[in-house]
């Protein structure tokens, strides 16, 4: 209810996230289970995966944690695999946790075998290693990305990152919506065309 229109990539994120949350008789943070693997939000810049992520933790109840690639920069010899440790760390700690990673293509880009890209490629493999089985550890990752292309593929294998979920702009429908929202609470005509504001 959070987020404005988005329907089909609600029903999706709703098959993928909140279908997997298990919430016993008591009903505490404690008492909730993440059963499933891992989720990628696909969409161009500025269509709302920070915030549907934001929303997909307030809803279900649990911690969130936003990380973004300067976050994980490191000038020292294997610092950012420290620090990707780490980030993992906190969030098992804090759990359960939606650990949401932003620009996810930034933090592990496709590997070569060139020698001078060795530290990148130890840092996708550090990712690998923290991925695997993360939700047994409280952690349920949502990843964000305008290029998916640059993902390395091994990322996506079973186990670390199953879903993909289409994040759109918002279409005709969603703006007029957004535009109604927006005004409901500001001096506004009463014989404001939404439809044509949202074309």
């Amino acid at each position: 209810e959070y987020v404005i229109g988005q329907e089909h990539a609600k029903k999706a994120m709703a098959v993928a996230v909140y279908n997997h949350y298990k919430r016993v008789a008591t009903d505490t943070m404690d008492d909730i289970e993440i059963e499933k693997s891992n989720m990628l939000m696909i969409g161009p810049t500025g269509c709302g995966k920070t915030y549907f992520a934001e929303r997909v933790a307030e809803e279900v109840g649990i911690n969130f944690m936003k990380v973004v690639p300067d976050d994980l920069a490191s000038p020292f010899i294997h610092g950012t695999q420290q620090k990707i440790a780490e980030v993992f760390q906190k969030a098992e700690a804090a759990g359960p946790t939606l650990l949401f990673f932003d620009e996810f293509d930034c933090m592990v880009p496709r590997r070569t075998s060139n020698a001078n890209s060795q530290y990148q490629v130890d840092e996708v493999d550090e990712f690998l290693t923290m991925l695997n089985n993360s939700c047994q550890r409280g952690i349920y990752v949502i990843a964000a990305t305008n290029r998916p292309d640059s993902i390395d593929s091994v990322v996506m294998r079973t186990g670390r990152i199953d879903e993909k979920i289409y994040i759109p702009m918002p279409d005709v429908d969603t703006r007029a919506h957004l535009f109604r929202y927006e005004l409901n609470a500001r001096p506004a005509s009463a014989d404001i065309d939404f439809n044509v504001l949202a074309e």
